[in-house]
């Protein structure tokens, strides 16, 4: 009956018994120094480890302490690991390069699987810096300020190119436009004196045709005295017959000169067809001068030629 009871109060105290605290993981940390690449160039490597028990093992017996187990076994498998690793990646450049970040996944890959043992998991591994020899970075940094350079002359060497391109292009441009501007003066000045050219023409027949007239009429009224003279000496001899004779010659005359003063005008609008067809701007002004005439408006063409044909408009219309 004793027994019994003393067996009772030990379950007790068993389910009254805390369980044990979960154990912390732990964190290791170390610089590794000297890791020789494929080149034989020296890297460094920082990197932290978190693990932690997963089993019942005699670590206090075997290690002691977590802190003698990272020194004595996690340190020298680490350097091991990462030197065995390191090795199989060609050179300090690539691995400053290209294959940085290739040679860090691997590195923890190799530390994760590798470091691990019975008892023990590897929760992770954290690879913080790459460590490279300072005379690979001074180097590294001229190579680099070079290359700025480099890139700064080529870039300035383009600009210059491209400046120089713009400006023949612009002097290219210019010539063009100083052509283009020469021609269209020269062909102004043509039209110009053409106008000018039609326009004396057409004075210089209206002179003419004024002087034919003036010539005619004064032939006729020369006649007509000689006539009305010889009329009033033969007027007894036959009056009736020279009134007669008088009025056909005034007749002539009349149609002389009108066939005089048909031709004129027919000269002078076949010499106005003429420039017209030579210059449709100046037949367009003709019309539009026609038509101002009735309204009282004066229309212009818009071609350049303004001044010149509205001088010439005002000279006819104070004429008028």
């Amino acid at each position: 009956m004793i027994l019994l009871v003393a067996s009772s109060c030990d379950r007790i105290n068993q389910l009254r018994t805390p369980p044990p605290a979960p154990i912390p993981d732990q964190i290791f940390q170390m610089t590794l120094h000297d890791i020789r690449l494929g080149d034989g160039v020296p890297v460094g490597v920082d990197l932290s480890v978190r693990w932690n028990l997963t089993g019942e093992i005699d670590f206090a017996g075997t290690y002691v302490s977590p802190e003698r187990y990272d020194s004595l076994i996690l340190s020298a498998r680490c350097k091991e690991l990462v030197a065995a690793l390191a090795n199989t990646f060609p050179s300090v450049d690539s691995l400053f390069s290209v294959d940085r970040v290739p040679f860090m996944n691997a590195l923890k890959d190799q530390l994760q699987n590798g470091l691990a043992e019975t008892g023990i998991e590897m929760k992770e591994v954290m690879v913080s810096t790459i460590i490279f020899p300072q005379t690979f970075l001074s180097s590294m940094e001229k190579t680099g300020l070079r290359e700025q350079e480099l890139t700064a002359i080529r870039q300035q060497k383009v600009l210059e190119i491209e400046r120089a391109k713009a400006a023949k292009e612009q002097a290219v441009a210019q010539g063009e436009v100083s052509v283009a501007q020469a021609e269209a003066r020269g062909r102004l000045e043509r039209i110009e004196a053409d106008i000018e050219s039609s326009r004396r023409k057409r004075e210089l027949a209206q002179a003419e045709t004024q002087r034919q007239v003036a010539e005619t009429q004064a032939k006729s009224e020369k006649k007509r005295l000689e006539l009305l003279a010889e009329a009033d000496l033969t007027k007894q001899k036959g009056l009736k017959k020279l009134e007669i004779s008088h009025l056909r010659e005034l007749d002539q005359v009349a149609v002389d000169k009108q066939k005089a003063l048909d031709l004129a005008e027919f000269e002078s609008q076949m010499q106005l067809a003429n420039l017209c067809e030579e210059n449709p701007a100046y037949a367009t002004f003709l019309v539009n001068r026609e038509l101002a005439s009735h309204v009282q408006i004066a229309v212009l063409p818009s071609n350049g030629q303004d001044h010149m044909l509205g001088q010439f408009l005002q000279q006819n219309t104070m004429e008028k």
